[in-house]
């Protein structure tokens, strides 16, 4: 129970914007998503009161949805505001040709004579397959009222949206639970939104992780009449797992970038899905350079993964291992451009020197 205390601070923070003691948290530790959602705290090191606190961020942020005022504090599209699940999740079509996947709801409509009017900021007209999902968002948002009042957190395992310690404590069991049957990772969340990767990347490999982007498997599911054969080995039928882990063409890709830890890659032929492949990711060397290209890997082949078989089914493009690799790597050095001791590192060193990268043996200049 005392360690169910902590989420009451967690709890103060997004309700108590002006408290004093807030403001120390967000001087010391910087201010998180909107000055709503508190900053994650990063120090690999130390024992503080709040960084015991964040420890239990993600199961509380996961029984936390938005009681929607005035909009100014609720994403539009990450946050859980209404209904189950997030917007992004729910209409991926839509969201993904949005420029506004940070904007909050107040960024998404305007008041005109005919009452809200709703505008996603699509960066181009929809294609006709895009349009069941737009038409569906239009109609969810007919039952949103805007309100004058400040966004507040709404606590769902009760039924009033309070929080209280007991229900915290209830969820922290139910958790203690899962894992004791060996369920140990069961959030996602980590796995996407807290890795530094372009945002587009974030939402695709969430799509992934949720069984949402298109493979052949889940539009024909859909109702769709494709070729159910994967697109790089056309032996077996096409699916998350089988196009991002165990295709031929995907097992020669990832042995050859993992070549430098040859006792990692037989873990590949155990998992059954991408959450499960990335929950086993061992940490790499310890040297800068190195661990960050280690930490991008997997998202980089999954991503190019992804590209490349878009590339081959719209474009008729033919593309061979060599050249997916050396598009992974290219894809990690563009990575690293916000990262500001890349100027010390050469892109000539990730292209000719792999091994000597991931295993720390590439240092500054």
């Amino acid at each position: 129970m005392n360690k169910a205390l902590r989420g009451k601070w967690l709890w103060r923070y997004g309700n108590e914007e002006t408290a004093l003691w807030r403001r120390v948290i967000v001087s010391k530790y910087g201010r998180g998503e909107r000055n709503w959602w508190p900053k994650e705290v990063r120090q690999s090191h130390g024992v503080g009161l709040w960084r015991g606190i964040m420890e239990l961020y993600d199961l509380f942020k996961k029984n936390v949805s938005c009681r929607v005022g005035k909009g100014e504090r609720t994403q539009f599209w990450l946050d859980e505001w209404i209904g189950e699940g997030t917007l992004c999740v729910r209409f991926p079509h839509v969201f993904n040709i949005s420029n506004a996947k940070n904007g909050v709801v107040a960024d998404m409509f305007q008041f005109d004579q005919n009452g809200t009017r709703w505008d996603f900021q699509l960066r181009r007209e929809r294609y006709e397959w895009e349009d069941e999902q737009f038409h569906q968002l239009m109609t969810l948002m007919e039952g949103v009222q805007i309100v004058e009042a400040n966004d507040m957190w709404r606590w769902k395992p009760d039924r009033h949206g309070n929080f209280s310690v007991k229900s915290f404590y209830e969820e922290m069991a139910k958790l203690e639970s899962l894992q004791s049957q060996g369920a140990t990772h069961i959030y996602p969340y980590r796995l996407v939104w807290k890795v530094d990767i372009p945002s587009k990347v974030q939402f695709f490999m969430w799509t992934v992780l949720h069984n949402r982007i298109l493979t052949a498997d889940n539009l024909i599911h859909r109702g769709s009449q494709v070729n159910p054969r994967c697109s790089f080995c056309d032996n077996l039928n096409e699916s998350i797992s089988h196009l991002l882990l165990h295709c031929s063409v995907s097992l020669n890709v990832w042995s050859m970038l993992m070549m430098p830890y040859p006792e990692v890659y037989p873990n590949l032929f155990t998992v059954v899905s991408v959450e499960e492949w990335l929950n086993l990711w061992p940490p790499g060397t310890q040297q800068e350079f190195g661990s960050k290209v280690w930490s991008y890997l997997p998202y980089a082949v999954f991503w190019t993964l992804w590209k490349t078989r878009n590339h081959m089914i719209f474009r008729q493009k033919t593309v061979d291992v060599e050249t997916i690799c050396r598009e992974v790597k290219f894809t990690i050095w563009y990575w690293c451009s916000s990262w500001k001791r890349r100027k010390k590192y050469r892109y000539q060193d990730l292209d000719d020197k792999w091994s000597d990268v991931l295993t720390g043996r590439i240092h500054p200049l």
